[in-house]
This record gives C-alpha cells, structure tokens and sequence, in this order.
C-alpha cells in the first residue's frame, strides 16, 4: 500500500465530486432539461475524457502513477460514477417510464463506450 496513491485517489474523487455538482448545478440552472439528461451528460463526457487520458497515458514516455490514479480513479471515477445512473434509471422504471428509461439506458452504455472510443482515437491520432 502506498499513502500517496490513497491521497491522490482522495483528492481526486473530491476534485471530481464537486465538478459533478458544479455539472448539475449549472445544467439545471441553465437548462429545463430532467436531472437524468444532466447525468448522461456527464457520464459521456467523462467517458471522452477517460479515453483521451488513456491514450495519453500509453503514449506517454513517463506518467506519475499517482497522477493516472488522481485523474482516471479519482476526478473521472467519481465524475462520472454510475450509482446515479442507477438511481435515474431505477426512477425511471417505478414511475412506469418505459421508453425513456430503455433510450436513457441504451443511450449512456452506448455512446459512452463510444465516446471513450472517440476520446482515445482522437488523443491517439493527434497526439
């Protein structure tokens, strides 16, 4: 076990809790769009996010474990946590919103495994 890395972990779920909140703040704030939209937002943008840093990271000569641990199990896994996405969906479901809940589901699994995709082949070809 090593003390920095938990830190670094720390900080980072810390660091990406609050851009979660400061996300659905905003786009509730600016938008009348339903919190579920607001967390596919997040879910896919984070996903993107991941896949760039991924790509960084395995063209990178050298990269910090504890800033891969900050940035891709810290900031993006508690960004992009889908304990909401269960929440959303679970809601979804018991109040009998069938369509949505199957287009929200299929959506946020979908684009965010493309959109991880995308990330890391446009950080890839780019970089």
């Amino acid at each position: 076990m090593n003390a920095t890395y938990f830190l670094a972990v720390a900080a980072g779920g810390a660091s990406g809790a609050m851009l979660r909140y400061l996300t659905l703040i905003i786009m509730s704030e600016f938008t009348a769009l339903p919190s579920y939209i607001a967390n596919f937002f997040i879910n896919v943008t984070g996903s993107f996010l991941a896949g760039c840093l991924v790509a960084f990271i395995s063209s990178s000569m050298f990269f910090p474990e504890s800033v891969r641990l900050f940035l891709l199990v810290g900031i993006l896994g508690s960004f992009t946590t889908f304990s909401t996405f269960s929440l959303d969906s679970y809601m979804l479901f018991e109040r009998q919103e069938f369509t949505q809940l199957a287009v929200y589901m299929g959506c946020s699994v979908i684009l965010s495994i493309c959109f991880f995709a995308l990330g890391y082949f446009v950080f890839k070809i780019g970089g």
